[in-house]
C-alpha cells in the first residue's frame, strides 16, 4: 500500500477542519469521492493522547471514514472527555491510513519475525473482543515485536498470551501516518 506525502498531509488538514467544524457548528460538509480505506484519528495534547478512534474497515468513501473517525475521536473516545473548540489551539492531529488486515497464520511462533517495527500494525481478535495498536505505538515505546503483541494482547482486555492459543486471530496491517509536528503546524510522515 502506497500513500504519497501529498495526500497525508491533505487528510490531516481535513480531519481538523472536520474536527473544528463540527466543534463550532455541529455541522460537518460532505465531499464525494471513490477511494475506501480504514483511518485512525489521533488527538495529542502536549505530547499526550488526547483521543483516538478510527475504523479498520472503510464505512463508505475515504472521506466518510476520514470524517467519522476524526469526529469521534474529539467527541467519543471514553477515555476522555470530550473536545472543546478552544482546545483545538493545543491538539495535534494524526491520521493513519489502514491497509488490510493480514491474518498472521497458524504458527505463532514465526509471529514476532513477520512483524515489521514502524510498518505493522496489529490487531487480535477473540469473538467480539478487539484489540488494536497502531504501527507508531510500537515506537513510542521502543516495544520489541514480542512485546507489541502482548500489548496488542492487553489492549483488548485478554492475557497478554492470548496471541499463541487458536482460538485468537491475529492480523496485522500496514499503517501510513501523518501527524501535525505542532497544532496546526508542519505535518509530516510518521
Amino acid at each position: 500500500m502506497q500513500v504519497s506525502n501529498d495526500t497525508g498531509i491533505t487528510l490531516v488538514r481535513t480531519a481538523r477542519m472536520f474536527i473544528e467544524s463540527y466543534l463550532g457548528s455541529g455541522r460537518v460538509s460532505h465531499r464525494p469521492d471513490d477511494a475506501q480505506s480504514g483511518i485512525f484519528v489521533t488527538l495529542k495534547k502536549n505530547n499526550a493522547l488526547r483521543g483516538c478512534i478510527g475504523h479498520v474497515d472503510p464505512v463508505g468513501t475515504t472521506h466518510d471514514t476520514l470524517r467519522s473517525a476524526a469526529i469521534a475521536a474529539a467527541t467519543q473516545d471514553n477515555r476522555f472527555p470530550p473536545v472543546s473548540a478552544g482546545e483545538m489551539d493545543e491538539i495535534a492531529v494524526q491520521v493513519t491510513i489502514i491497509g488490510p488486515m493480514i491474518h498472521m497464520g497458524t504458527s505463532p511462533s514465526m509471529y514476532p519475525d513477520t512483524i515489521r517495527e514502524g510498518i505493522d500494525g496489529l490487531c487480535v481478535k477473540k469473538g467480539e473482543t478487539i484489540g488494536l495498536l497502531l504501527p507508531q505505538v510500537r515506537l513510542e515505546y521502543a516495544w520489541s515485536a514480542l512485546e507489541f503483541l502482548e500489548q496488542t494482547c492487553q489492549k483488548a482486555g485478554l492475557d497478554h498470551n492470548c496471541w499463541k492459543r487458536p482460538d485468537v486471530d491475529v492480523y496485522r496491517f500496514e499503517g501510513h501516518g501523518f501527524a501535525e509536528l505542532v497544532p496546526r503546524g508542519r505535518i509530516c510522515r510518521m
